[in-house]
């Protein structure tokens, strides 16, 4: 009898342990699986131009980490708007037919650069204190690529500016001055002529190959990411 409850008790604390390897291999699975789903959302809404949609699997601060948060876009569409502004000198260049949509094409195509490809590696997964990492091959806009797109576009924008403004002239001879109606006309016509040129320059842009560690982890009880280690 009384090795009988040695028994049962030896039977009992190992179907503990296989229940407890058993829980803990479920969690990690589940883990691995929400992280997974995550970091593919978050590409996936990236990769089709979608940053605001991006932004549903990050948290806040890696938005802003890597650019890519609605308020780096914004900032991104502002410099436009006040240059143009400031160059026309017409007041609200939104309210300029043509100038609008230009500049949503122009945001929509660097979004749209933001992730080229990518490829999880799922095996890679690992998990330290609640964090998992794993391993994504990535092709991306460089860093600092609108300032080179600027740079290389700006000769030919003034070439083309000048272009238009003359056969502008040439094919409006009853305009005597430069008033705001007569910017704001000619505006409708330079402004998507230089959008496409810079888009021009965006596609010449050869995409950059790296390989990230997207590091995840449970927050409010949903699985987001957490940082991009490089």
């Amino acid at each position: 009898m009384k090795s009988m409850t040695i028994s049962k008790r030896i039977s009992c604390v190992v179907f503990a342990g296989v229940l407890a390897v058993a829980t803990l291999t479920g969690c990690g699975k589940n883990n691995k699986e929400a992280a997974l789903a995550t970091i593919n959302g978050f590409l996936s809404e990236a990769q089709a131009g979608n940053l605001t949609g991006a932004a549903d699997y990050a948290t806040e601060d890696l938005m802003k980490q890597i650019g890519w948060s609605e308020d780096d876009i914004k900032e991104f569409e502002d410099e436009f708007y006040d240059t143009l502004g400031g160059a026309a000198a017409v007041g609200d260049v939104t309210e300029i037919p043509g100038v609008k949509d230009s500049i949503d094409k122009l945001v929509d195509k660097v979004k749209n650069m933001a992730l080229s490809s990518y490829e999880v590696d799922a095996e890679s997964y690992t998990e330290k204190d609640g964090v998992g990492t794993t391993t994504v091959k990535v092709t991306r806009m460089p860093d600092n690529v609108s300032v080179s797109v600027m740079n290389s576009a700006q000769s030919e924008a003034i070439s083309l500016a000048q272009d238009i403004s003359a056969k502008y002239i040439a094919d409006h001879p009853e305009i005597t001055e430069m008033t705001d109606d007569v910017m704001k006309d000619l505006y409708s016509e330079l402004v998507p002529a230089l959008v496409d040129l810079i888009i021009e320059k965006y596609d010449e842009i050869e995409p950059k190959s790296e390989t990230w560690y997207i590091q995840t982890e449970e927050v409010d009880g949903k699985t987001l990411i957490k940082d991009i280690l490089v």
